[in-house]
Protein backbone atom coordinates (compact mmCIF):
# COMPACT_ATOMS: atom_id res chain seq x y z
CA UNK A 1 0.00 0.00 0.00
CA UNK A 2 1.50 3.55 -1.10
CA UNK A 3 0.65 6.92 1.41
CA UNK A 4 0.84 9.68 0.55
CA UNK A 5 1.61 12.24 3.44
CA UNK A 6 4.66 14.73 3.62
CA UNK A 7 5.92 14.20 -0.01
CA UNK A 8 2.59 14.76 -1.31
CA UNK A 9 0.79 17.65 0.19
CA UNK A 10 -2.10 18.80 -0.70
CA UNK A 11 -3.03 21.65 -2.57
CA UNK A 12 -6.64 22.87 -3.20
CA UNK A 13 -8.50 21.71 -6.34
CA UNK A 14 -12.31 22.21 -6.56
CA UNK A 15 -14.11 19.09 -7.91
CA UNK A 16 -15.62 20.15 -11.21
CA UNK A 17 -19.05 19.22 -11.90
CA UNK A 18 -20.38 16.34 -13.91
CA UNK A 19 -20.77 18.76 -16.76
CA UNK A 20 -17.68 20.71 -16.99
CA UNK A 21 -15.63 17.06 -17.17
CA UNK A 22 -17.62 16.31 -19.78
CA UNK A 23 -16.99 19.14 -21.63
CA UNK A 24 -13.15 19.50 -20.56
CA UNK A 25 -12.78 16.00 -21.46
CA UNK A 26 -14.46 16.33 -25.45
CA UNK A 27 -12.84 19.92 -25.71
CA UNK A 28 -9.14 18.02 -25.35
CA UNK A 29 -10.23 14.74 -27.61
CA UNK A 30 -11.40 17.28 -30.48
CA UNK A 31 -8.54 19.31 -30.41
CA UNK A 32 -6.30 15.97 -30.28
CA UNK A 33 -8.12 14.08 -33.27
CA UNK A 34 -6.09 16.75 -34.84
CA UNK A 35 -2.76 15.74 -33.84
CA UNK A 36 -2.90 12.13 -32.76
CA UNK A 37 -2.60 9.31 -35.09
CA UNK A 38 -5.69 7.22 -36.17
CA UNK A 39 -6.03 4.22 -34.10
CA UNK A 40 -5.97 1.60 -37.30
CA UNK A 41 -3.06 3.73 -38.87
CA UNK A 42 0.18 1.30 -38.12
CA UNK A 43 3.98 3.66 -37.15
CA UNK A 44 7.05 2.48 -36.56
CA UNK A 45 7.51 2.07 -32.44
CA UNK A 46 10.31 4.41 -33.30
CA UNK A 47 8.74 6.93 -34.68
CA UNK A 48 6.04 6.92 -32.05
CA UNK A 49 5.50 8.87 -28.75
CA UNK A 50 5.23 6.43 -25.92
CA UNK A 51 5.02 6.75 -22.08
CA UNK A 52 8.44 7.00 -21.61
CA UNK A 53 8.88 9.98 -24.22
CA UNK A 54 6.08 12.07 -22.22
CA UNK A 55 8.14 11.50 -18.53
CA UNK A 56 10.75 12.93 -20.41
CA UNK A 57 9.21 16.21 -20.26
CA UNK A 58 10.20 19.14 -17.89
CA UNK A 59 6.39 18.79 -16.87
CA UNK A 60 6.66 15.01 -15.72
CA UNK A 61 10.58 16.02 -13.85
CA UNK A 62 9.43 15.24 -10.56
CA UNK A 63 6.19 13.19 -10.62
CA UNK A 64 6.93 9.16 -9.82
CA UNK A 65 6.08 5.92 -11.60
CA UNK A 66 3.90 3.90 -8.90
CA UNK A 67 3.79 1.01 -10.51
CA UNK A 68 3.75 -1.08 -14.47
CA UNK A 69 7.39 0.66 -15.00
CA UNK A 70 7.74 -2.11 -17.48
CA UNK A 71 4.62 -0.75 -19.92
CA UNK A 72 6.29 2.91 -20.40
CA UNK A 73 7.10 1.88 -24.19
CA UNK A 74 3.37 1.98 -24.30
CA UNK A 75 2.22 4.15 -27.25
CA UNK A 76 0.53 7.62 -26.49
CA UNK A 77 -1.54 9.24 -29.27
CA UNK A 78 -3.90 11.12 -27.48
CA UNK A 79 -5.04 12.25 -23.48
CA UNK A 80 -8.33 12.31 -22.07
CA UNK A 81 -9.24 13.59 -18.29
CA UNK A 82 -11.84 11.16 -16.71
CA UNK A 83 -12.83 12.20 -13.46
CA UNK A 84 -16.68 10.45 -14.01
CA UNK A 85 -16.03 6.84 -14.02
CA UNK A 86 -18.25 4.35 -15.75
CA UNK A 87 -19.23 1.39 -14.51
CA UNK A 88 -20.95 -0.57 -17.11
CA UNK A 89 -18.70 -2.09 -19.19
CA UNK A 90 -20.28 -1.15 -22.53
CA UNK A 91 -20.29 2.74 -21.39
CA UNK A 92 -16.63 2.87 -21.00
CA UNK A 93 -16.08 1.24 -24.67
CA UNK A 94 -17.67 3.89 -25.60
CA UNK A 95 -15.77 6.63 -24.34
CA UNK A 96 -12.20 4.83 -24.26
CA UNK A 97 -9.96 5.18 -26.93
CA UNK A 98 -6.92 3.04 -27.87
CA UNK A 99 -3.43 4.59 -26.82
CA UNK A 100 -4.98 7.13 -24.73
CA UNK A 101 -3.44 8.35 -21.93
CA UNK A 102 -5.69 8.83 -19.12
CA UNK A 103 -5.39 12.01 -16.08
CA UNK A 104 -7.28 11.65 -13.08
CA UNK A 105 -7.60 12.13 -9.41
CA UNK A 106 -9.87 8.80 -8.72
CA UNK A 107 -12.19 11.21 -7.25
CA UNK A 108 -15.67 9.52 -7.54
CA UNK A 109 -14.50 6.04 -6.72
CA UNK A 110 -11.65 7.27 -4.20
CA UNK A 111 -13.24 4.79 -2.07
CA UNK A 112 -13.82 1.82 -3.74
CA UNK A 113 -10.27 -0.19 -4.78
CA UNK A 114 -12.00 -3.20 -6.70
CA UNK A 115 -13.24 -0.30 -9.35
CA UNK A 116 -10.00 1.40 -9.45
CA UNK A 117 -8.13 -2.31 -10.06
CA UNK A 118 -11.64 -3.07 -12.55
CA UNK A 119 -10.72 1.07 -14.35
CA UNK A 120 -7.06 -0.11 -15.07
CA UNK A 121 -7.89 -3.63 -16.68
CA UNK A 122 -10.56 -2.01 -18.67
CA UNK A 123 -8.36 0.48 -19.72
CA UNK A 124 -5.98 -1.85 -20.78
CA UNK A 125 -8.11 -3.87 -22.96
CA UNK A 126 -9.10 -1.16 -24.48
CA UNK A 127 -5.39 -0.06 -25.50
CA UNK A 128 -5.17 2.50 -22.69
CA UNK A 129 -1.82 3.71 -22.50
CA UNK A 130 -1.12 4.46 -18.46
CA UNK A 131 -2.63 6.76 -15.83
CA UNK A 132 -1.49 9.78 -14.64
CA UNK A 133 -2.79 10.56 -11.21
CA UNK A 134 -3.16 13.62 -9.55
CA UNK A 135 -3.96 15.14 -5.88
CA UNK A 136 -3.19 11.51 -4.07
CA UNK A 137 -3.12 12.19 -0.34
CA UNK A 138 -6.56 13.91 -0.58
CA UNK A 139 -9.09 12.61 -2.75
CA UNK A 140 -7.72 9.39 -2.96
CA UNK A 141 -5.73 8.99 0.09
CA UNK A 142 -3.45 5.74 -0.64
CA UNK A 143 -2.90 3.69 -3.69
CA UNK A 144 -3.90 0.19 -2.31
CA UNK A 145 -1.77 -2.91 -2.99
CA UNK A 146 -4.44 -4.59 -5.30
CA UNK A 147 -4.25 -1.43 -7.77
CA UNK A 148 -0.43 -0.93 -7.53
CA UNK A 149 -0.18 -5.36 -8.35
CA UNK A 150 -2.75 -5.08 -11.10
CA UNK A 151 -0.76 -2.25 -12.92
CA UNK A 152 2.62 -4.02 -12.15
CA UNK A 153 1.32 -7.25 -14.04
CA UNK A 154 -0.49 -5.77 -16.66
CA UNK A 155 2.43 -3.42 -17.16
CA UNK A 156 0.06 -0.68 -17.03
CA UNK A 157 2.13 2.82 -16.16
CA UNK A 158 0.86 4.58 -12.85
CA UNK A 159 2.27 8.11 -12.57
CA UNK A 160 1.92 10.47 -9.72
CA UNK A 161 2.18 14.17 -10.03
CA UNK A 162 2.63 15.83 -6.89
CA UNK A 163 0.47 18.29 -5.62
CA UNK A 164 2.60 20.76 -4.31
CA UNK A 165 4.09 21.75 -7.34
CA UNK A 166 0.55 23.53 -8.34
CA UNK A 167 0.90 21.41 -12.07
CA UNK A 168 -2.76 21.32 -13.43
CA UNK A 169 -4.24 19.23 -15.63
CA UNK A 170 -4.25 20.78 -18.92
CA UNK A 171 -0.22 21.60 -17.83
CA UNK A 172 0.09 18.29 -18.34
CA UNK A 173 -2.53 18.34 -21.74
CA UNK A 174 -0.76 21.27 -23.52
CA UNK A 175 2.83 19.19 -23.25
CA UNK A 176 1.85 15.89 -24.28
CA UNK A 177 -0.45 17.21 -27.14
CA UNK A 178 2.53 19.51 -28.21
CA UNK A 179 4.85 16.31 -28.09
CA UNK A 180 2.22 14.30 -30.24
CA UNK A 181 2.15 17.13 -32.67
CA UNK A 182 6.02 17.74 -32.87
CA UNK A 183 6.31 13.98 -33.20
CA UNK A 184 3.85 13.45 -36.01
CA UNK A 185 5.22 16.47 -37.83
CA UNK A 186 8.46 14.99 -37.98
CA UNK A 187 7.31 11.57 -38.68
CA UNK A 188 4.81 13.06 -41.56
CA UNK A 189 8.16 14.57 -43.11
CA UNK A 190 9.91 11.27 -42.77
CA UNK A 191 7.35 9.54 -44.58
CA UNK A 192 7.05 11.95 -47.19
CA UNK A 193 10.95 12.02 -47.65
CA UNK A 194 10.66 8.21 -47.86
CA UNK A 195 7.65 8.22 -50.58
CA UNK A 196 9.69 10.65 -52.80
CA UNK A 197 12.98 7.85 -52.56
CA UNK A 198 10.78 5.27 -53.97
CA UNK A 199 9.32 6.68 -56.29
CA UNK A 200 12.82 8.32 -57.30
CA UNK A 201 14.15 4.88 -57.39
CA UNK A 202 11.19 3.12 -59.82
CA UNK A 203 11.51 6.18 -61.98
CA UNK A 204 15.30 5.17 -62.41
CA UNK A 205 16.02 9.56 -61.09
CA UNK A 206 19.33 8.65 -59.49
CA UNK A 207 19.38 12.59 -59.04
CA UNK A 208 16.81 13.10 -57.32
CA UNK A 209 17.00 9.81 -55.10
CA UNK A 210 20.70 11.04 -54.54
CA UNK A 211 19.25 14.54 -52.97
CA UNK A 212 16.42 12.53 -50.92
CA UNK A 213 18.94 10.12 -49.81
CA UNK A 214 21.28 12.53 -48.04
CA UNK A 215 18.48 14.17 -46.82
CA UNK A 216 17.31 10.94 -44.99
CA UNK A 217 20.92 10.14 -44.34
CA UNK A 218 21.28 7.04 -45.93
CA UNK A 219 23.45 5.86 -48.84
CA UNK A 220 21.91 4.56 -52.35
CA UNK A 221 24.64 2.65 -52.94
CA UNK A 222 23.91 0.13 -50.27
CA UNK A 223 20.77 -0.35 -51.73
CA UNK A 224 20.65 -4.12 -51.63
CA UNK A 225 17.34 -5.62 -52.79
CA UNK A 226 13.00 -4.65 -53.07
CA UNK A 227 10.07 -6.37 -51.96
CA UNK A 228 6.41 -5.75 -53.05
CA UNK A 229 3.88 -7.33 -51.55
CA UNK A 230 0.39 -6.80 -53.56
CA UNK A 231 -3.33 -8.20 -53.33
CA UNK A 232 -4.10 -11.18 -55.90
CA UNK A 233 -6.27 -9.20 -58.91
CA UNK A 234 -10.09 -9.04 -58.06
CA UNK A 235 -9.75 -9.27 -54.60
CA UNK A 236 -11.25 -6.91 -51.80
CA UNK A 237 -8.76 -3.69 -50.53
CA UNK A 238 -5.57 -4.27 -49.80
CA UNK A 239 -5.79 -5.30 -45.80
CA UNK A 240 -4.29 -8.35 -45.76
CA UNK A 241 -1.29 -6.99 -48.15
CA UNK A 242 -0.73 -4.09 -45.57
CA UNK A 243 -1.21 -6.71 -42.22
CA UNK A 244 1.37 -8.68 -43.69
CA UNK A 245 3.66 -5.82 -44.40
CA UNK A 246 3.32 -4.71 -41.11
CA UNK A 247 4.59 -8.18 -40.14
CA UNK A 248 7.59 -8.20 -42.84
CA UNK A 249 8.85 -4.75 -41.38
CA UNK A 250 8.83 -5.89 -38.04
CA UNK A 251 11.08 -8.87 -39.14
CA UNK A 252 13.73 -6.39 -40.90
CA UNK A 253 13.49 -4.45 -37.91
CA UNK A 254 14.43 -7.50 -35.56
CA UNK A 255 17.30 -8.25 -37.83
CA UNK A 256 18.73 -5.10 -38.08
CA UNK A 257 18.14 -4.32 -41.85
CA UNK A 258 17.76 -0.93 -42.72
CA UNK A 259 14.39 -0.03 -45.48
CA UNK A 260 12.30 2.57 -46.68
CA UNK A 261 8.69 1.75 -47.36
CA UNK A 262 6.07 3.35 -49.40
CA UNK A 263 2.51 2.76 -50.86
CA UNK A 264 2.31 2.85 -55.07
CA UNK A 265 -0.45 2.42 -56.57
CA UNK A 266 -1.99 -0.01 -53.99
CA UNK A 267 1.23 -2.31 -53.85
CA UNK A 268 3.53 -1.73 -50.64
CA UNK A 269 6.94 -1.43 -51.86
CA UNK A 270 10.13 -1.72 -49.29
CA UNK A 271 13.85 -0.82 -50.52
CA UNK A 272 15.99 -2.60 -48.30
CA UNK A 273 20.14 -1.42 -47.76
CA UNK A 274 22.68 -3.35 -46.65
CA UNK A 275 25.33 -2.47 -44.44
CA UNK A 276 28.71 -3.75 -43.35
CA UNK A 277 27.87 -7.43 -42.44
CA UNK A 278 25.76 -7.54 -45.57
CA UNK A 279 26.42 -11.53 -46.22
CA UNK A 280 25.26 -12.44 -43.05
CA UNK A 281 22.58 -10.23 -42.60
CA UNK A 282 21.38 -11.32 -45.76
CA UNK A 283 21.94 -14.70 -45.07
CA UNK A 284 19.73 -14.48 -41.94
CA UNK A 285 17.13 -12.44 -43.68
CA UNK A 286 16.67 -15.43 -46.37
CA UNK A 287 16.17 -18.33 -43.55
CA UNK A 288 13.64 -15.87 -41.33
CA UNK A 289 11.97 -15.12 -45.36
CA UNK A 290 11.25 -18.43 -45.63
CA UNK A 291 9.75 -18.74 -41.83
CA UNK A 292 7.69 -15.85 -43.07
CA UNK A 293 6.28 -17.07 -46.09
CA UNK A 294 5.83 -20.41 -44.95
CA UNK A 295 3.33 -19.13 -42.14
CA UNK A 296 1.24 -17.22 -44.95
CA UNK A 297 -2.34 -18.49 -45.07
CA UNK A 298 -3.93 -15.67 -47.13
CA UNK A 299 -3.81 -16.72 -50.84
CA UNK A 300 -4.75 -13.40 -51.87
CA UNK A 301 -1.55 -11.74 -51.17
CA UNK A 302 1.45 -11.69 -53.74
CA UNK A 303 4.81 -11.53 -52.70
CA UNK A 304 7.69 -10.11 -54.56
CA UNK A 305 11.37 -9.99 -53.59
CA UNK A 306 14.95 -9.44 -55.06
CA UNK A 307 18.29 -9.16 -53.51
CA UNK A 308 20.90 -7.85 -55.23
CA UNK A 309 23.79 -10.32 -54.83
CA UNK A 310 25.85 -9.62 -57.76
CA UNK A 311 25.21 -6.54 -60.10
CA UNK A 312 23.44 -3.46 -60.07
CA UNK A 313 19.63 -4.38 -61.69
CA UNK A 314 17.10 -2.06 -62.28
CA UNK A 315 14.66 -1.90 -59.58
CA UNK A 316 12.45 0.38 -61.81
CA UNK A 317 12.34 -2.45 -64.66
CA UNK A 318 11.68 -5.44 -61.35
CA UNK A 319 8.88 -3.20 -60.16
CA UNK A 320 7.19 -2.59 -63.51
CA UNK A 321 7.65 -6.77 -64.82
CA UNK A 322 6.08 -7.99 -61.52
CA UNK A 323 3.32 -5.56 -62.00
CA UNK A 324 2.95 -6.77 -65.69
CA UNK A 325 3.02 -10.17 -64.44
CA UNK A 326 0.77 -9.79 -61.34
CA UNK A 327 -2.73 -10.79 -63.26
CA UNK A 328 -0.88 -13.88 -64.27
CA UNK A 329 0.99 -15.61 -61.86
CA UNK A 330 -1.56 -16.51 -59.09
CA UNK A 331 -3.07 -18.35 -62.71
CA UNK A 332 0.12 -20.23 -63.17
CA UNK A 333 1.41 -21.06 -59.18
CA UNK A 334 -1.79 -21.10 -57.76
CA UNK A 335 -0.72 -22.47 -54.43
CA UNK A 336 2.72 -20.44 -54.11
CA UNK A 337 2.37 -16.32 -52.53
CA UNK A 338 6.28 -15.76 -53.36
CA UNK A 339 7.92 -14.92 -56.20
CA UNK A 340 11.00 -13.65 -57.40
CA UNK A 341 12.61 -11.87 -60.38
CA UNK A 342 12.69 -15.52 -62.38
CA UNK A 343 9.18 -16.64 -62.00
CA UNK A 344 8.08 -13.07 -63.13
CA UNK A 345 10.14 -13.53 -66.30
CA UNK A 346 8.51 -17.19 -66.56
CA UNK A 347 4.94 -15.35 -66.40
CA UNK A 348 5.93 -12.99 -68.78
CA UNK A 349 7.06 -15.55 -71.43
CA UNK A 350 4.21 -17.36 -71.22
CA UNK A 351 2.24 -14.37 -71.63
CA UNK A 352 4.49 -13.75 -75.13
CA UNK A 353 3.76 -17.17 -75.77
CA UNK A 354 -0.04 -16.92 -76.59
CA UNK A 355 0.63 -13.61 -78.05
CA UNK A 356 2.59 -14.27 -80.38
CA UNK A 357 4.35 -17.65 -80.97
CA UNK A 358 1.83 -19.65 -82.62
CA UNK A 359 4.45 -22.62 -83.18
CA UNK A 360 3.85 -23.13 -80.15
CA UNK A 361 0.81 -24.91 -80.20
CA UNK A 362 2.03 -27.38 -83.46
CA UNK A 363 0.99 -30.71 -83.70
CA UNK A 364 4.70 -31.92 -82.91
CA UNK A 365 5.02 -29.57 -79.86
CA UNK A 366 5.42 -30.80 -76.48
CA UNK A 367 1.91 -28.94 -75.75
CA UNK A 368 -0.05 -30.82 -78.18
CA UNK A 369 1.44 -33.99 -76.19
CA UNK A 370 -0.62 -32.81 -73.11
CA UNK A 371 -3.63 -33.94 -74.78
CA UNK A 372 -2.68 -37.35 -74.35
CA UNK A 373 -2.43 -37.59 -71.01
CA UNK A 374 -5.53 -37.89 -68.53
CA UNK A 375 -7.21 -35.09 -66.10
CA UNK A 376 -5.36 -36.72 -63.62
CA UNK A 377 -1.86 -37.20 -65.41
CA UNK A 378 -2.08 -33.80 -65.91
CA UNK A 379 -2.89 -32.14 -62.63
CA UNK A 380 -0.24 -34.41 -61.08
CA UNK A 381 2.20 -33.22 -63.69
CA UNK A 382 1.80 -29.76 -63.36
CA UNK A 383 1.52 -29.70 -59.24
CA UNK A 384 4.76 -31.85 -59.73
CA UNK A 385 6.99 -29.62 -62.26
CA UNK A 386 5.10 -25.68 -61.18
CA UNK A 387 4.21 -26.12 -57.90
CA UNK A 388 6.53 -28.56 -56.29
CA UNK A 389 9.99 -27.63 -57.68
CA UNK A 390 9.71 -31.62 -59.32
CA UNK A 391 9.61 -33.00 -55.77
CA UNK A 392 7.86 -35.99 -55.16
CA UNK A 393 7.44 -35.44 -51.77
CA UNK A 394 5.77 -31.72 -51.63
CA UNK A 395 3.55 -33.01 -54.74
CA UNK A 396 2.02 -35.34 -52.81
CA UNK A 397 1.84 -32.83 -49.83
CA UNK A 398 -0.45 -30.96 -52.33
CA UNK A 399 -2.34 -33.82 -53.59
CA UNK A 400 -3.03 -35.91 -50.67
CA UNK A 401 -1.46 -38.58 -51.62
CA UNK A 402 1.75 -41.26 -51.16
CA UNK A 403 4.90 -39.95 -51.99
CA UNK A 404 5.07 -43.30 -54.07
CA UNK A 405 1.65 -42.78 -56.22
CA UNK A 406 3.46 -39.75 -57.16
CA UNK A 407 6.57 -41.32 -57.93
CA UNK A 408 4.67 -44.10 -59.93
CA UNK A 409 2.52 -41.19 -61.55
CA UNK A 410 5.32 -39.47 -62.97
CA UNK A 411 7.33 -42.36 -64.33
CA UNK A 412 4.33 -43.30 -66.26
CA UNK A 413 4.13 -40.15 -68.17
CA UNK A 414 7.40 -40.03 -68.48
CA UNK A 415 6.97 -43.55 -70.87
CA UNK A 416 3.75 -42.19 -72.39
CA UNK A 417 5.26 -38.56 -73.55
CA UNK A 418 8.83 -40.25 -74.34
CA UNK A 419 10.75 -37.95 -72.05
CA UNK A 420 13.33 -38.34 -69.76
CA UNK A 421 12.81 -35.07 -67.11
CA UNK A 422 17.15 -34.85 -67.73
CA UNK A 423 17.32 -32.22 -70.41
CA UNK A 424 17.35 -28.65 -68.84
CA UNK A 425 16.11 -27.75 -72.34
CA UNK A 426 13.09 -30.26 -72.58
CA UNK A 427 11.87 -29.33 -68.31
CA UNK A 428 11.94 -25.36 -69.83
CA UNK A 429 9.08 -26.55 -72.21
CA UNK A 430 7.24 -28.91 -70.69
CA UNK A 431 7.28 -25.83 -67.59
CA UNK A 432 6.11 -23.25 -70.46
CA UNK A 433 3.33 -25.96 -71.63
CA UNK A 434 1.54 -26.62 -68.48
CA UNK A 435 1.94 -23.30 -67.45
CA UNK A 436 0.09 -21.77 -70.80
CA UNK A 437 -2.09 -24.68 -70.64
CA UNK A 438 -3.24 -23.31 -66.79
CA UNK A 439 -3.46 -19.63 -68.45
CA UNK A 440 -5.52 -20.43 -70.94
CA UNK A 441 -7.73 -23.07 -68.80
CA UNK A 442 -8.14 -20.15 -66.22
CA UNK A 443 -9.23 -17.59 -69.02
CA UNK A 444 -11.75 -19.58 -70.22
CA UNK A 445 -13.76 -20.02 -66.88
CA UNK A 446 -14.05 -15.90 -67.01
Amino acid sequence: MLKFTENFAFSYMPIYNYYSILAWTACIRFILHRTACPPNERKDASMSVTVKDCLDLPIFSSAMIAAGEAGLDRRVDSVTIAEVIVESEEEFKKVAKPNELTISAFATIAHDPGLQVLTVRRSVMNGGSGLVLFYVGFYLKVLSQELLDAANDLNYPIIVIPSELGIAYMDIVSAVMELISREKLQDKTAREAANDYVCAVLNSNKAQSDIIAKKLGINSDNLYGICIFSQTPGSQGNNSALSLSEQFSDMLKELGISNLSSVVKNRIVFLLFAGSKKQSTFSAFREEYKNFIAKITDSEVLIFSYLNKHKKSSFRNLYLDFCKAVDILPLIFPYRNDFDSYSVQFALNCTNIIENDQGFFDESSIYSLLQELSEEDLQTLSIYMLDSNMSAAMAAKLLYVHTNTITYRINKIKERLHLSFSDISEINSLGAALAVRRILQANKTK
